[in-house]
């Protein structure tokens, strides 16, 4: 019996294809060789993880927020006051204000490079050449202040428009000229 290449009789008597066409072998590797590589470099990757405490510089170790500049720098908030971490080292910004707290919370930053954050007085500062400063239309939340307890999110746009979270109250919207709204 005389058996053509490519085909294989057994015993009912049909015909079937050893060979895939080269097509289809082409796309089996393939799909294998992506299959492999996937695998070995989801198992190459090793997420890097460092615990920061005082003993390394920051304030505090009770830390509550953390932001990363336009410049790559991290910033954290802490119970104890702002600081920026530079990758090697943390360095606190020169706080020339008479305020009684150093506690930091909720941070944003501009399209200046400036970072805003609150206080827990509800007032806002930023950190402006290295130097913390009190936001110019802080009495604009004091008016408000009665009303709610502490600020939620803030949010700077490019314009410099201030977006503040006033929980039970809104969205208070303060422009650069002072300008304000409730929303």
């Amino acid at each position: 019996m005389h058996v053509k290449e490519g085909f294989n009789f057994n015993f009912t008597g049909k015909t079937r294809r050893l060979n895939a066409p080269p097509m289809t072998r082409c796309l089996k590797t393939l799909l294998f060789t992506l299959f492999i590589l996937h695998h070995l470099s989801s198992i190459a990757q090793h997420p890097v993880w460092r615990q920061y405490t005082t003993a390394d510089g920051l304030p505090s170790n009770e830390v509550y927020g953390m932001l990363q500049d336009s410049r790559g720098f991290m910033w954290f908030t802490t119970n104890l006051g702002i600081c920026r971490f530079n990758g090697y080292e943390f360095q606190r910004p020169i706080d020339t204000s008479a305020y009684a707290g150093n506690e930091a919370y909720r941070m944003a930053e501009d399209a200046e490079g400036n970072i805003w954050f609150n206080r827990l007085d509800a007032s806002i500062w930023l950190v402006k050449n290295d130097t913390v400063r009190p936001w110019k239309y802080n009495y604009i939340i004091e008016r408000l202040h009665k009303k709610f307890v502490n600020l939620g999110s803030l949010v700077v746009d490019k314009s410099g428009t201030a977006w503040i979270q006033l929980p039970t109250l809104g969205i208070l919207v303060v422009h650069p000229d002072g300008q304000y709204q409730l929303l």
